[in-house]
Formats: structure tokens, sequence, C-alpha cells
């Protein structure tokens, strides 16, 4: 009976040591995943700056939407080759569908100058400071 006990602890030992070594692994590989998520992350980010600062539009105060909306564009990107805006349906026609790369505020001027913000809410005017409080509203009411 005491050699049957300790033959099963000493699964349980083996068992626990590939499991640790397992899940240590696969932290390794997440951890991989998310240090290149961010170095990505952090390209767009500029490449974006870039773009909308010219135009008087500033990434939105709140940076929990901002990284979570840049993650969806790097989704986007990697499935389709194009950062599409979030919030707006891929739908396979070329014409219609590059004017929502993001940003997609060139295209949509006017709209988004009536709201302070884009659709998504990812940019905002250079002088907005609480996005929360800005309307929301449809292409044709603007």
């Amino acid at each position: 009976m005491a050699n049957d006990t300790a033959e099963r602890f000493e699964n349980l030992e083996v068992r626990y040591a590939f499991l640790e070594k397992h899940v240590a692994a696969q932290d390794r590989v997440m951890l991989e995943m998310a240090e290149r998520l961010d170095r990505l992350e952090g390209r767009l980010r500029q490449l974006h700056e870039r773009v909308v600062r010219p135009m008087g539009w500033k990434f939105s105060p709140d940076e929990a939407l901002v990284q979570f909306a840049l993650e969806q564009e790097l989704i986007l990107e990697a499935r389709h080759g194009m950062p599409y805006c979030p919030c707006q349906p891929i739908r396979g026609e070329r014409a219609r569908d590059m004017r929502i790369v993001c940003p997609c505020i060139p295209f949509h001027r006017k709209h988004y100058d009536a709201m302070k913000r884009c659709w998504c809410g990812l940019f905002v005017h250079e002088d907005v400071t609480d996005p929360d409080s800005l309307p929301q509203f449809p292409p044709d009411e603007a």
C-alpha cells in the first residue's frame, strides 16, 4: 500500500513538472507575442500621428479605447492587408473599403468635423478633452 502511494506521488510529481514546463513555454510565447504587438502598435500609432496631426486631430484621451482600436486594426491588417477602421464593415468593394482604411478622416471630413471625432472615437479634434460628451450621428445629418 505504501509503495503504491509513493508511486502515485511520483507520477503526480512527473505530471506537475511536465505541466510547469509546458505552461512556462506558453508564457514565453505569449510574452513574445505581447511584445511584438506592442512594437507594431507603436509603429501604427506613429504612422497615424503623422497623418492626423497636420489636419488638427489627435488620439482620443481615452487610452484604453485607443489601445483597443489599434489592436483591432492590427488584427484587420493581418487578415486583410490594410489597417481598416475596426467599427466599419469591410464589404469587399475596393473603392468603398479604401475609404475606411484608418485614419479615414480625409474621406469623411465634413461628418467627422461636425462630430469632432471619427466614427469609432480613435481620433478627436485637438481641442477635445472629454470625448464622451461628443455627439455621434449619421453622415446624412452632418
